[in-house]
């Protein structure tokens, strides 16, 4: 029986909001229309006060529900037949502006969540870094699961079941805090993952040593650093030592996740 393949959760955080700029929008209706993203079949655009409307995906309804002046977001998924397999969720609007929020307005967060077949993974990695410098990403991550639910979860920087990951309570407060300090991020790192986006402000203070990131990419102004070549390493036991590794490479950048709560 083959094995099943692993499932991608990308999580970028980002300045940029699509609808203020054309051409960055085209490159964005490119990558979400590539083959890489063939689950994700159809497209809407996401409003506050409506359910979305969706549409077949293709370049012109991408295109179309980017546009849209009132969305806050763009969703996308593999539609209603069966449980879900791939899901994504790209912020395209700012939030109005209040007093409160004038002076720290929270970054943008976009999530991409889908199956990575072993063939189809070099793909999705390329789409993983244009996406990242397309929206200026200033931090971020992509998570390894077997499932779609448990991948989604860990992209919404949810944390994980008990039952789902050995050192449960580091580990589900590191996904938390990627939340719970989401204005402190651009500088800061919750904890590890498979992949880590390294900002701008990040890569001032820190480069990403080859020794514990085999892979680095450069994605725009931002890098992805990967903790091996393959992302079904991530569900091997042994992938606690690299995340061990990656914590003692990643210090001087690691925020302090002892206060978060885990529900």
């Amino acid at each position: 029986m083959a094995t099943p393949a692993p499932y991608l959760g990308l999580h970028l955080d980002h300045r940029f909001a699509p609808i203020e700029d054309e051409h960055l929008t085209g490159t964005l209706v490119e990558i979400l229309a590539r083959p890489c993203f063939a689950a994700l079949t159809r497209v809407a655009a996401q409003f506050r006060d409506r359910d979305p409307s969706y549409q077949p995906k293709h370049p012109a309804s991408i295109a179309s529900a980017l546009r849209s002046p009132a969305a806050i977001a763009i969703v996308l998924d593999c539609g209603r037949r069966d449980d879900p397999t791939a899901t994504a969720r790209i912020c395209t609007a700012r939030p109005p502006r209040t007093p409160h929020t004038a002076a720290a307005r929270p970054f943008l967060a976009s999530v991409v969540v889908v199956p990575a077949r072993r063939a189809d993974a070099p793909a999705i990695l390329d789409a993983f870094v244009d996406l990242a410098a397309a929206l200026q990403a200033v931090a971020g991550y992509i998570a390894v699961e077997p499932d779609h639910d448990r991948a989604h979860r860990a992209a919404l920087a949810q944390a994980p079941s008990r039952e789902d990951v050995r050192d449960h309570y580091r580990r589900a407060q590191e996904r938390r805090a990627h939340a719970w300090y989401d204005r402190a991020i651009d500088a800061q790192l919750a904890g590890p993952e498979w992949g880590i986006v390294l900002g701008p402000r990040h890569l001032g203070r820190l480069a990403p040593d080859p020794a514990c990131f085999p892979v680095i990419r450069e994605a725009g102004a931002a890098k992805l650093a990967l903790l091996s070549t393959s992302p079904a390493d991530a569900l091997e036991p042994h992938f606690e030592r690299r995340l061990d590794a990656a914590r003692q490479a990643l210090a001087p950048l690691l925020m302090d996740v002892s206060t978060v709560p885990v529900l």
